[in-house]
C-alpha cells in the first residue's frame, strides 16, 4: 500500500499574544515523529511511504493538493497538534475530496487528549493514540489484509456508525529497538534554527517520558515513565547524520540530564569516536553538576536550555517545579563558566503570582545573565493539572479547549492564566521583560560578536527585529 505522512502547514495556527516572541522566526524543524513512523514502516513492512513536509517546502494549499494527487496514496497519516488543528482539518477535507477511498488517520498529542472528539469528524477514519510507530504499522497491515482493526492495539476507528477504541498500547520501553528516523525521505537541508551556527542541523530524541509533575506541562502522550536509548545507539545515529553532512544536533528530550551515568556514557562515546559535532540539550537546574557539564562541553555540547520559570521560590512551589532559585543560580553560573551557551525559560502570571513577583522574575533573569531568555505568559494547556485546577475551582468558567476540539474556530485565541492580573497587564509585563533583557546595549554588542556566519546573522537579525518591534508596544515600568 502507498502511505503518505503529512506534516501540516500552520496558516491557521492558533497563537495567543503571549506565545514565544521568536515563534515565527525560531526555525523549521524536521517532523521527527513522522520520520520514526516512516522508518518503522520501511523496516517492518513492504509498504511504500513518503513524507510531505508542507512547512519545509513552503507549500501553499494548491501545491499541497498537487502533491497529494501526485502520490495517489491509499492511506494518509497527519500529525495533529491542537494549535494546527484547523489546518489538519483543511488537509483532511482536501484528501477526502481528492479520493473518498483514501483512509485518513490522525495521530499526535491532540488526538491523545481528545480522541472522542476527533474521531467524530466525518473525514477521519481512524486515530492513533500515543506512540505511533508500531500501532500505525499494524493499522496499515490490517487495512491491506482486510483483517479486523479491532485487533490493533492503540487506535480508535469507525465501523459503520460505531466508533471502537481498542485501548492504549503500552509505551515502548526498548527504544533501541526502533530504527533511526528516516532523514533520506525529507528535504533535510532545508531545516534550520535561529540558534544554529551550522548551515545543516537536525533534531533527535534520545529518551521519552518525564517523571516530574509540573502543573503546566502538557506532554501526556509521552508518559511519565522515563525511557532512554543506550549511548551506543544514540551516537550511532549521530554518526550516520555526520555522513550526510549534518554536524549540529538539537536534542529534544524533555530532560537529557536525568540519568547522570548515561550522560557520561554518551559523552564518552562521542569523544572516543572523535565526532566533530555540536549539540544542545534541554535540562533542569537540579540535574546537572560541574563534572557533568565539563564532560558535556568536552563532547561538543554547545547550548543548554533550562526551565527556570520564576524569580521567587514561592511561585516555583506553586508550579510544583521542584527546583529553587539557588539551584538556578548555580546551574547557570557553572554552565556559563564552562563556555556553554545558556537559554533560560521564564513564565509570568503563574498561580498566586502578583505584579511584584513578576518584576522579581524579570530582575532575576537580568541577574542570571543567560545568553538567551524566553518569556511567556502562563497558559493553562489541555490535560494539564493547571487547566483541571482552573475548571474544578471556577477560575476557568468554560472548558474552552474541549469546545475547540469539538468545533475548531479560526478566531480562537489562546487564553492565559488571569488569576491575579488581567491579560492586558500581563502583556505589558511580557513586553517589558523582552525589552529590558534584549535591548541592553551590552547584550547587543556581545551577541553580535558571537555570530560566526552570514546565515546565522540573518536568522538572528530577523528575531532581533521582532524583539525591537515588540519593545515599541510600550512598557509598564
Amino acid at each position: 500500500m502507498k502511505v503518505l505522512l503529512i506534516s501540516p502547514p500552520s496558516f491557521n495556527a492558533i497563537r495567543g499574544d503571549s506565545s514565544d516572541i521568536f515563534e515565527e522566526e525560531s526555525g523549521i524543524y524536521p517532523p521527527l515523529g513522522l520520520m520514526y513512523i516512516a522508518a518503522y514502516l520501511k523496516t517492518h513492512t513492504d509498504h511504500s511511504v513518503e513524507i510531505l513536509d508542507t512547512q519545509a517546502n513552503g507549500f501553499t494549499y494548491t501545491e499541497i493538493e498537487k502533491e497529494i494527487r501526485r502520490t495517489s496514496p491509499d492511506i494518509v497519516g497527519i500529525t495533529t497538534l491542537t494549535f494546527t488543528l484547523i489546518d489538519v482539518i483543511n488537509i483532511a477535507k482536501m484528501v477526502r475530496r481528492i479520493d473518498d477511498n483514501i483512509h485518513i488517520c490522525l495521530g499526535g498529542p491532540h488526538v491523545y487528549i481528545y480522541p472522542d472528539e476527533t474521531i467524530l469528524f466525518t473525514f477521519v477514519d481512524s486515530i492513533v493514540l500515543g506512540e505511533g510507530e508500531v500501532a500505525f504499522a499494524e493499522l496499515v497491515n490490517a487495512l491491506e489484509k482486510n483483517t479486523p482493526l479491532g485487533e490493533v492495539k492503540g487506535i480508535t476507528f469507525k465501523n459503520g456508525d460505531e466508533t471502537i477504541n481498542t485501548g492504549l498500547r503500552e509505551f515502548n520501553v526498548n527504544l533501541d529497538s526502533l530504527p533511526f528516523p528516516d532523514r533520506g525521505i525529507i528535504p533535510y537541508k532545508r531545516y534550520n534554527s535561529v540558534l544554529s551556527k551550522e548551515s545543516l542541523m537536525t533534531t533527535m530524541m534520545t529518551s521519552r517520558g518525564c517523571p516530574f509533575s509540573c502543573i503546566y506541562c502538557h506532554r501526556p502522550h509521552m508518559g511519565k515513565k522515563y525511557r532512554a536509548r543506550s549511548a551506543v545507539n544514540v551516537v550511532d545515529e549521530m554518526e550516520g547524520c555526520v555522513k550526510m553532512g549534518v554536524r549540529e544536533f538539537m536534542i529534544f528530550d524533555d530532560i537529557f540530564t536525568l540519568d547522570r551515568n548515561r550522560v557520561f556514557e554518551v559523552c564518552k562515546e562521542i569523544i572516543d569516536r572523535r565526532l566533530n559535532i555540536s549539540w544542545d540539550i534541554r535540562s533542569r537546574v537540579n540535574t546537572v553538576d560541574y563534572e557533568m557539564l565539563k564532560q558535556l562541553k568536552k563532547a561538543g555540547c554547545k547550548r543548554i536550555s533550562y526551565g527556570i520559570e520564576a524569580g521567587t521560590d514561592k511561585v516555583l512551589r506553586a508550579l510544583k517545579k521542584g527546583t529553587t532559585l539557588k539551584q538556578s543560580e548555580e546551574a547557570i553560573k557553572m554552565t556559563k563558566n564552562l563556555g556553554i551557551t545558556t537559554l533560560a525559560d521564564f513564565m509570568i502570571g503563574s498561580p498566586g503570582e502578583e505584579r511584584g513577583d513578576i518584576l522579581k522574575t524579570i530582575d532575576f533573569a537580568l541577574r542570571l545573565k543567560p545568553d538567551f531568555a524566553q518569556f511567556t505568559i502562563t497558559t493553562p494547556y489541555p490535560a494539564t493539572e493547571l487547566y483541571r485546577f482552573g475548571l474544578d475551582n471556577g477560575l476557568i468558567k468554560d472548558d474552552y479547549w474541549k469546545r475547540f476540539a469539538e468545533d475548531p474556530d479560526e478566531n480562537f485565541e489562546t487564553p492565559v492564566w488571569e488569576e491575579t492580573l488581567p491579560k492586558e497587564e500581563l502583556m505589558e509585563l511580557l513586553n517589558t521583560a523582552y525589552r529590558r533583557f534584549y535591548l541592553r546595549p551590552g547584550y547587543i554588542v556581545r551577541s553580535t560578536l558571537k555570530v560566526r556566519s552570514f546565515a546565522e546573522l540573518k536568522r538572528k537579525a530577523k528575531a532581533g527585529f521582532k524583539v525591537f518591534k515588540v519593545s515599541l508596544r510600550g512598557s509598564c515600568i
